[in-house]
């Protein structure tokens, strides 16, 4: 109602078209502001679906947030998976050496479109692992490796992920001697 008084007003008085302007963007701001809120707890929603999907090996959800354009980079590896099985494909990989592996997301925040994941993943070694300090064979060893997955979601796709994992702290674990050698 006071933004169609003012509204009614510039006809009679045009100083009032400043006040009906301002009002009008302070009225587009609260709403862009809602539209954020939602959008970012609706990325929050499709992310912490990923890791229940992780969970529970569910193949088609991880696939379908892949798109054309989507990238995911192993960030201690400095290797980076393109197009649509970019989300999928690594996460493949990563259940051929650790059949069981699970997430524990300790901590999930969104902002707009980027969707920052914290957590634990665990799992057993039991498939061959081609890694940065050379081919792991299998172990049967239980392992713990912290994690922060860092994604940018475009029409609840994800565009983009950077995962972040404590390699030497899994390399510890999965070969001690290898780990030794490095350090």
């Amino acid at each position: 109602m006071f933004f169609a008084i003012y509204t009614l007003s510039d006809a009679i008085n045009p100083s009032y078209n400043h006040i009906t302007f301002e009002l009008s963007k302070e009225i587009n701001k609260i709403i862009n502001q809602k539209n954020n809120i939602m959008s970012h707890e609706k990325n929050i929603a499709i992310i912490q679906g990923l890791y229940e999907a992780v969970n529970g090996k569910n193949l088609e959800y991880l696939k379908s947030l892949g798109a054309a354009n989507s990238e995911w980079l192993d960030v201690p590896f400095d290797f980076t998976t393109t197009g649509k099985n970019a989300i999928i494909d690594p996460w493949k990989s990563w259940f051929d050496i650790f059949p069981d592996a699970t997430c524990e997301v300790r901590s999930l925040v969104g902002l707009g479109d980027t969707v920052i994941a914290q957590g634990y993943g665990r799992g057993t070694h039991k498939g061959v692992f081609n890694s940065p300090a050379g081919v792991l064979q299998p172990s049967n060893v239980k392992m713990q490796v912290s994690f922060c997955d860092v994604y940018q979601l475009e029409n609840g796709k994800i565009k983009r992920a950077d995962s972040y994992f404590d390699f030497y702290g899994l390399l510890k674990q999965l070969a001690p001697e290898k780990a030794l050698s490095l350090s």
